[in-house]
């Protein structure tokens, strides 16, 4: 019983490293990649717009040093909840937009600026994965972020004006996981942390992905 439970236990442990590691780094340098793809294509057709774009890439790449030492300083837990979340957002969207992601429109209700110091990080995920699915597959030119609370509960709102998802509709988690649809880092920390998840698509006129959580 006891091998079965430390099993299980390393189990999620290494699940959840998977998604922290997936929901930081990994989307911070895949969003470099890209840029440094388009600045390929840029360098034929207007050279001096593409050293305007290296001008600005190159400090990125030096910033994916600090991206790491962030996420190394979180799993030795130096900085777990350290910061408040409307702080820690704010930060996501400056960073989000530098790396060539469209423009967010942010708000945090003066209720849920510090949220939990245990969920914080999680929210911060949550938000940075939406973010990376909008810039990866939505084709979108602007997203709004909502967060409130009432009571014990957190919601975060995130609005797309996308393309949608292929499905057309709303969706809850346990629906998405029998269709094995939607986003599954999303689906698995919400699952994880006892919340629900919502998403309502319509295809070619955007998405919206609603959290709610328990703080």
């Amino acid at each position: 019983m006891v091998a079965r439970d430390y099993d299980e236990a390393l189990a999620v442990e290494r699940q959840q490293m998977a998604a922290d590691l997936h929901d930081g780094p990994l989307q911070s340098i895949a969003a470099l990649q890209w840029r440094l793809e388009a600045l390929e294509k840029m360098m034929r057709k207007d050279p001096a717009a593409a050293a305007a774009e290296l001008a600005e890439i190159r400090p990125l790449a030096a910033g994916q040093v600090d991206v790491l030492r962030g996420f190394l300083a979180r799993l030795r837990q130096e900085q777990h909840g350290a910061r408040p979340l409307g702080e820690s957002l704010a930060k996501l969207r400056e960073s989000y937009e530098r790396e060539g992601g469209p423009p967010v429109e942010l708000e945090v209700a003066s209720e849920a600026w510090s949220g939990s110091t245990e969920r914080n990080p999680e929210i911060v995920n949550l938000v940075r994965e939406a973010l990376a699915n909008v810039r990866k597959h939505a084709c979108a030119s602007g997203v709004q972020v909502r967060v409130s609370r009432q009571g014990a509960t957190l919601s975060v709102v995130v609005r797309d004006n996308g393309r949608g998802f292929p499905m057309t509709g709303a969706y809850s988690l346990e629906q998405l996981e029998a269709l094995d649809a939607g986003p599954k880092t999303i689906r698995w920390r919400v699952k994880k942390n006892g919340g629900t998840l919502e998403i309502e698509s319509n295809a070619g006129h955007g998405a919206v992905l609603s959290i709610k959580m328990p703080v």
